[in-house]
């Protein structure tokens, strides 16, 4: 018996050829193998498990739920993005959403990773009048320096499995406004943050996003507050005990 971790989408209807061989691979099960998963599906086979991919020690959870608890939300609200600085992780439509927001209301936007045309999105975003930061690609330590402030964490990504930054921005009561993508769905909900549904054709990000910025005040706190529960399900002690109860046993 042996153990094979899926990092990609299971539940993608459409996935990239290899992606689709392996998955009907891991889904018949050939070679009597326990699967690992991003998220909760119907019909799961029953050796495949749903795991949360690690990323928070205990020690970054009791820390960030402090930061959590003194975060205050009035305007100007800070934003962050952190991956690949491309159209497949939703930077265009990060942009474009800001363009009617009235610059008071911004402090930062924050984007933290490279891309092939980062400097067509540093012309786009000109209008933004230095609101907006491109950072290139950073270590962890940075990027947690970067998550404590922010009030709001964008990802409207075309295919994710489950990103590990949306637990650590929620480590720090950074509220998610993502895309239903991948498992994504199966963790943010209304409670804990806002879910664009990126099939709805009525509805862009770009409206999504400002119908999110007129939600009241009061509500984001309490979202903030219940996300940071979120992040105890990404640390390492977590995924070890799991491992045990599901891989060793």
């Amino acid at each position: 018996m042996f153990w094979v971790k899926y990092a990609g989408d299971w539940g993608q209807i459409k996935p990239p050829l290899a992606n689709r061989i392996q998955r009907y691979w891991l889904k018949k099960n050939w070679a009597k193998c326990k699967v690992t998963i991003n998220g909760f599906w119907n019909n799961q086979p029953n050796h495949c498990y749903s795991f949360e991919n690690p990323c928070l020690s205990e020690e970054d959870v009791s820390y960030g739920k402090t930061i959590a608890l003194e975060k205050v939300f009035q305007k100007p609200y800070n934003f962050c993005f952190v991956g690949r600085v491309n159209d497949a992780k939703g930077v265009s439509d990060i942009i474009s959403s800001f363009k009617n927001v009235p610059l008071d209301e911004i402090k930062n936007i924050h984007i933290i990773g490279d891309g092939d045309e980062i400097d067509k999105y540093k012309r786009d975003a000109e209008y933004l009048n230095g609101k907006i930061i491109f950072h290139g690609f950073q270590d962890k330590e940075y990027v947690h320096l970067i998550l404590k402030s922010i009030h709001f964490f964008l990802l409207p990504s075309k295919a994710e499995g489950f990103p590990k930054v949306v637990a650590e921005a929620a480590c720090y009561g950074g509220i998610p406004i993502v895309s239903n993508v991948g498992s994504i769905a199966h963790y943010i909900n209304d409670q804990n943050g806002f879910v664009w549904n990126i099939k709805n054709k009525k509805c862009t990000y770009d409206k999504f996003f400002n119908i999110v910025l007129e939600t009241d005040q009061d509500k984001l706190k309490l979202m903030s507050n219940n996300v940071v529960k979120l992040a105890e399900m990404f640390t390492f002690d977590n995924y070890l005990k799991k491992i045990e109860q599901h891989i060793l046993n």
